[in-house]
This record gives structure tokens, C-alpha cells and sequence, in this order.
């Protein structure tokens, strides 16, 4: 029983995951994943749930504002868009990175361009999906619903995602 206790939590967790994060499939590898430690949690020193005030003090102001409504909650957000990296916050608070470009990296110093073999040293293996362009690895924070995501492309990070999965 406590098995398929932990088989059903399992698929429930990738179902959820895959209706927020569409572009995910099955694992390439199996669920077992080590978890970050929250401080691992930050991209350019911006982390889940940190104020706008503290974006705007980290990275300056951004180069363009989009205001929009969360799909999900239907709750006031916004998109602050820097040069490479994406910040979206629901009601004031970061729900979402997405980071494109190398000028910035995570709390160990994780960047876009960076070897799959820099990342497999500093954070080990991660739940490791195939995508249609390449492969995804993410890593849960411990004791949270966020998640820390690196996009793969001819062995080199083309992303870096911070994502708290609120649905």
C-alpha cells in the first residue's frame, strides 16, 4: 500500500507539472532527485516570493513592463523584462524566473552557456526530462513547490528557470 501510495503521488506531481509547464514529458531517467537547499533557490539574488522592491534593487529597472492578469489565480501580474532574464510576479510577489542569457547565474554560479558537466558537479543529477529541443533537468528546493530548472541543449544550459508550482 505504501508503495503504490508513493506511485500515485508521483504521477500526480508530473500531471501537475506538466499542466504548468506544457513542454515537459515523461522522465528520461527515473523521479529520484536529490533536493537544493533554498538558499540554492536564486537567480541574479532574486528568488520565489521576493518583492518587486527587492527586483528592482537586485536588477535595476527592467526594459519593459507587461501588466496582465495569472492565468491560474486571476490575481494582478506582471512581467518585468530585463536583457536575458524574464521576472513574473502575481500580486507583487516573483512566481517565475526564466533566464536566456549568461550575464546571470544562480546562488552557485550556474549560467546559460555553461557545460551539462559544469552543472551535473555543482548540483548532481536532477529529474532529467526529454523535450523537443534537447533535455530538461530540474531540481525541487527542499521542503517547497519550487523548482529550479536548467534547459539542455549539445551539452550546454540554454536556460535557467526558478518556478514555484502554485497550481
Amino acid at each position: 500500500m505504501r508503495t503504490l501510495r508513493a506511485l500515485t503521488c508521483s504521477s500526480v506531481v508530473l500531471l501537475v507539472s506538466c499542466s504548468v509547464a506544457p513542454h515537459m514529458k515523461l522522465p528520461a531517467t527515473g523521479l529520484a532527485s536529490r533536493e537544493l537547499s533554498r538558499d540554492q533557490g536564486a537567480i541574479a539574488g532574486v528568488t520565489i516570493n521576493a518583492s518587486e522592491q527587492t527586483v528592482l534593487k537586485a536588477l535595476g529597472q527592467p526594459v519593459e513592463v507587461q501588466a496582465e492578469r495569472d492565468g491560474i489565480t486571476e490575481q494582478r501580474a506582471r512581467r518585468l523584462i530585463y536583457e536575458g532574464l524574464v521576472v513574473y510576479l502575481v500580486e507583487d510577489k516573483v512566481q517565475n524566473l526564466k533566464c536566456s542569457a549568461p550575464a546571470f547565474a544562480t546562488a552557485d554560479g550556474v549560467r546559460v552557456g555553461d557545460p551539462v558537466a559544469k552543472l551535473l558537479a555543482v548540483y548532481g543529477g536532477g529529474e532529467r526530462y526529454r523535450v523537443e529541443k534537447g533535455e530538461i533537468l530540474r531540481y525541487r528546493l527542499s521542503g517547497s513547490d519550487v523548482y529550479l530548472v536548467f534547459h539542455l541543449l549539445a551539452d550546454r544550459v540554454t536556460m535557467v528557470e526558478l518556478w514555484f508550482d502554485y497550481t
